[in-house]
């Protein structure tokens, strides 16, 4: 059975909700559960809700900013594998935990191209990964955004920088 119903989460009104809800007797009669169109203050998600009406399991949610994260939601969150694009154009391809890049996963600009390639802890480029700007291109292991240990290689000069424990032990220039 398809219903409109309001969802209140911890006594503030979250959104709009219309879909699936749970057809059991007693508590959980006529509350949101499966698959449904959810409205709130941030946007409009499309897919499988929790009972409750929390985003859980797959849908999209295509945000008033202009952004879109479509893929695996766990209460209400981004958490599994997505596809997260900004209003720009750039975005993220990977793994999710607790709404932040987290695991293996491809940023990439607003033309599509891939400007790092690798592991993500907690939204930061963290562990092996691949960073490529117009600049340099560095192939090796990142600390919350920092090249740990690997090679940077300038594009432009061919000039490149070993890095280890976060800092540069040698230099190579070419000729």
């Amino acid at each position: 059975m398809k219903k409109k119903v309001k969802i209140v989460i911890g006594g503030t009104f979250y959104g709009d909700y219309f879909g699936e809800v749970d057809e059991r007797p007693g508590y959980f009669f006529g509350k949101p559960k499966g698959q449904g169109t959810l409205k709130t203050k941030e946007g409009t998600y499309v897919g499988e809700v929790q009972l409750g009406g929390l985003p859980c399991g797959k849908g999209t949610f295509n945000y008033l900013d202009g952004s879109k994260y479509t893929g695996d939601f766990k209460s209400g969150v981004w958490s599994g594998k997505g596809n997260l694009t900004f209003d720009d154009g750039e975005g993220y391809v990977g793994e999710f935990k607790k709404g932040k890049p987290h695991g293996f996963g491809k940023d990439y600009d607003a033309k599509g191209n891939i400007i790092y390639e690798g592991q993500h802890e907690k939204g930061n480029f963290h562990g092996k990964g691949i960073f490529i700007s117009k600049e340099v291109k560095f192939v090796g292991e990142l600390k919350k955004n920092k090249f740990y240990e690997g090679e940077v290689t300038n594009k432009n000069t061919g000039e490149k920088h070993i890095y280890k424990k976060g800092k540069v032990i040698k230099v190579i220039r070419v000729n």
